[in-house]
């Protein structure tokens, strides 16, 4: 009886051996895909804030070119553009 107990106790020590190392490499797992999530969130943050300055700067360059005082505003809008007219004789 002794020996199955002794046997049964080792069993028991082994077992939480095993969900210990178990349970420490799930952690360290754990740890590394936050660090990654981390990363990820600062590449998405920045690549965010490019595409923002970015369509902040196309809307700035549509206003421009939409005015009546650029080229392509003053064909839109049916004006003559200085470069292009002819000279007057006198």
């Amino acid at each position: 009886m002794v020996q199955r107990f002794s046997l049964y106790l080792q069993e028991q020590f082994h077992s939480q051996l095993q969900l210990k190392g178990d349970y420490d490499a799930l952690r360290a797992q754990m740890e590394q895909q936050q660090e990654l999530m981390t990363t990820y969130n600062a590449v998405l943050r920045e690549a965010s804030g490019r595409v923002g300055h970015q369509a902040q700067e196309i809307e700035n360059l549509r206003e421009v070119v939409h005015l009546p005082t650029s080229p392509r505003g003053q064909v839109r809008w049916g004006g003559l553009l200085v470069s292009r007219e002819r000279p007057k004789i006198r």
